[in-house]
């Protein structure tokens, strides 16, 4: 996959904006959603494991969380 240096700064600027959100409510399983993309996109799929985790236990319910865990495990299977 081609990452040009915007997409790279987009992404960068999306994480720094989960990470100051989280600062405000570290119990939001959709700012651990939107991270654990994040991390997945920056090649990081450890962190986008422990975020998709950290989401699922915030909201057990929501299949977002299992498909964000489920996207970085299967990201670090192949890589």
């Amino acid at each position: 996959m081609l990452r040009t240096g915007i997409a790279i700064t987009a992404i960068n600027l999306a994480l720094f904006g989960s990470l100051q959100a989280l600062k405000v409510d570290p119990f939001d399983g959709t700012l651990f959603s939107n991270r654990s993309l994040c991390w997945l996109r920056m090649g990081d799929g450890e962190r986008a494991l422990d975020d998709g985790n950290a989401c699922e236990k915030l909201r057990p319910k929501w299949a977002k969380s299992y498909y964000r865990q489920g996207a970085a495990l299967m990201f670090l299977k192949v890589n």
